[in-house]
C-alpha cells in the first residue's frame, strides 16, 4: 500500500480510487440479454397484404391476390376470373386454372396497373382476354404464364391498348375443329397498337399451315421482341420486330416492319 501511495497524485488515497473504480463499474449497467431479439423486419404480409384465392372470383378492389390451389371451373361458368379494378396483382404462385365452356381463364375487364403472373390456364376461348381502353383498361402486364388448347387465342387483347406487356410466356396448341372436325383457324397472342410482346416462346397454332393462323396477329404500331415460335401458318402478322425466330411455319412474317435479328 505504501508504494501504491508514492505514485498517486496529491490528495488522492488509494480507498478514493478504488472507489470510484468500482462506481464505474455499476454504471454499466446488467449486459446479460433479457430475452430473444424482437423481430427487426416487417413480414410479407405486413409490407404487402395478400388476399387467397380458392375458387372463381370477381376481383373488384385494389390488392394483391394469390391462389392457394388449383381451379376446376365448371361448365356453368363464363370466365372463373373476372378484374374490374386498379392496382391489382394476381399470383397464381405455379398452380392452374382448368377452364371447361369457359369464355376465358381470366378477363380484365377495366382497370390500370394490373399484373397477372406465375401459373397456368388450361381450355377456354381465350387463356387471357383484355378489354381496350375505351372500357377503362390501362397498363396490363401478362408475365411467366403458360397458356394451352385455348380454342380462339391464347391471350387477346382487343381494340387499342397503350401500355400492355406479354413476357416469358409459353402458349401451346392453341386451336379447335368444329364439330365436322374442320379446324377453326386461332391465334396465339392477338395485340394492337401499343402492345409489346418479348420473349415468349409458342408452339402449334392450328391449322399449322396455310396463312389462317398466327403465332402473333399484331397491328402496325405493336412491338414483338425475341420471341421463338413455331408450327403455325404465319410466325407474325404486321407489328415492328425484332429478334424473332420462326420454325416450321408456313410463312415467317407477313406486314411487319423489320428491326433486324429476325430468323
Amino acid at each position: 500500500m505504501q508504494i501504491l501511495n508514492r505514485f498517486l497524485l496529491p490528495g488522492l488515497s488509494v480507498a478514493l480510487i478504488l472507489s470510484l473504480v468500482s462506481q464505474r463499474g455499476r454504471s454499466q449497467g446488467v449486459l446479460a440479454p433479457q430475452g430473444p431479439p424482437a423481430p427487426s423486419m416487417k413480414t410479407l404480409d405486413q409490407t404487402e397484404p395478400r388476399i387467397p384465392v380458392s375458387g372463381p372470383m370477381a376481383i373488384t378492389t385494389p390488392g394483391s391476390y394469390y391462389l392457394t390451389g388449383n381451379i376446376l371451373a365448371g361448365d356453368d361458368i363464363a370466365s372463373p376470373f373476372t378484374i374490374t379494378s386498379s392496382q391489382v396483382t394476381f399470383d397464381l404462385r405455379g398452380y392452374s386454372i382448368f377452364c371447361a365452356n369457359s369464355t376465358s381463364g381470366i378477363e380484365v375487364n377495366s382497370g390500370d396497373q394490373v399484373v397477372i403472373q406465375n401459373g397456368s390456364i388450361r381450355g377456354g376461348a381465350f387463356g387471357v382476354s383484355v378489354a381496350d381502353v375505351n372500357a377503362g383498361v390501362g397498363s396490363v402486364k401478362l408475365e411467366r404464364l403458360q397458356i394451352t388448347a385455348a380454342t380462339s387465342a391464347g391471350i387477346s387483347a382487343s381494340g387499342a391498348n397503350r401500355a400492355i406487356v406479354v413476357s416469358d410466356c409459353i402458349l401451346s396448341n392453341i386451336g379447335s375443329t368444329d364439330p365436322k372436325g374442320v379446324v377453326v383457324p386461332a391465334n396465339a397472342i392477338i395485340g394492337h397498337a401499343g402492345m409489346t410482346v418479348r420473349n415468349c416462346v409458342i408452339d402449334t397454332v392450328y391449322p399449322t399451315s396455310g396463312t389462317k393462323s398466327c403465332g402473333l396477329r399484331l397491328t402496325a404500331d405493336a412491338f414483338a421482341i425475341g420471341n421463338t415460335i413455331s408450327n403455325c401458318g404465319v410466325g407474325i402478322n404486321s407489328g415492328k420486330i425484332q429478334n424473332n425466330l420462326t420454325n416450321h411455319c408456313g410463312s415467317t412474317f407477313s406486314g411487319t416492319t423489320d428491326a433486324g435479328g429476325n430468323n
